[in-house]
């Protein structure tokens, strides 16, 4: 179904059926990228899309909601509201989470000049700037200025996602369904619509020619070890206490 706050990104772009998403793709981040490694308990989460040549992205929503003590990863939080940050737009360099338009993965208009603005939540709709918690971020956005007709085609990255997961490394955790993969047990994240019964994709993407959304859902699964279950837990009380 195409949410309100998203296809209010879209109206501003206008758009008729003819091209298409060729693919979207979300990686875990692990240092094989320069520029991309991260430290021990930090999960980074990129997300990628494809573009037919003949189309161009025009917007995206993405609702992640954390569990077992996972908490989301933000830059220049608000002082008053920890863990909440009001813009996810030219982050600078760096895994914390952002929002752009297609760029290269490590590119600096990505950090710097994303052209991208949040519109507000995607499942359930809200007014901007979303959901934006130490256990949820639910945004909607588009790129800013909108694209029109004319504008080139390019692909990118245009989400990336940072989780405090205290214990794991890269190593340890891998993107699934919503049923533990062999050997992992620990759920951290779950990207996927709001459970209400709409069949909606925890990530979507949509362009000029195809304005209706159209995505995947990721379950974000680690390898159960006593250490780290126990870092997890404290992690839990310490934000319960907060």
């Amino acid at each position: 179904m195409l949410k309100r706050f998203l296809a209010t990104a879209l109206i501003a772009v206008g758009g008729t059926a003819m091209g298409q998403v060729v693919s979207q793709s979300l990686d875990i981040l692990d240092g094989a990228d320069a520029g991309a490694g991260t430290p021990v308990g930090v999960i980074v989460l990129d997300g990628f899309v494809d573009i037919a040549t003949t189309d161009v992205w025009t917007a995206s929503g993405a609702r992640c909601v954390t569990s077992n003590g996972a908490t989301l990863i933000y830059q220049d939080g608000d002082p008053n509201t920890p863990g909440v940050q009001a813009n996810l737009v030219n982050t600078g360099s760096g895994n914390d989470r952002m929002v752009s338009k297609p760029r290269g993965r490590n590119a600096l208009t990505r950090f710097d000049n994303g052209a991208a603005a949040v519109a507000g939540a995607y499942d359930p709709t809200g007014p901007a700037p979303g959901i934006q918690t130490p256990t949820e971020l639910n945004i909607s956005f588009f790129a800013s200025p909108p694209e029109s007709a004319s504008s080139p085609s390019a692909d990118g990255y245009v989400l990336r996602i940072a989780i405090s997961a205290p214990g794991f490394g890269t190593g340890d955790v891998v993107l699934g369904g919503p049923t533990a993969p062999a050997g992992y047990g620990i759920l951290l994240a779950t990207i996927d619509g709001n459970p209400d019964g709409t069949p909606v994709g925890g990530w979507v993407n949509a362009t000029f020619d195809v304005p209706a959304p159209g995505g995947s859902s990721y379950w974000l699964w680690a390898v159960p070890e006593p250490a780290s279950l126990a870092l997890l837990a404290l992690g839990a009380l310490a934000f319960r206490r907060r």
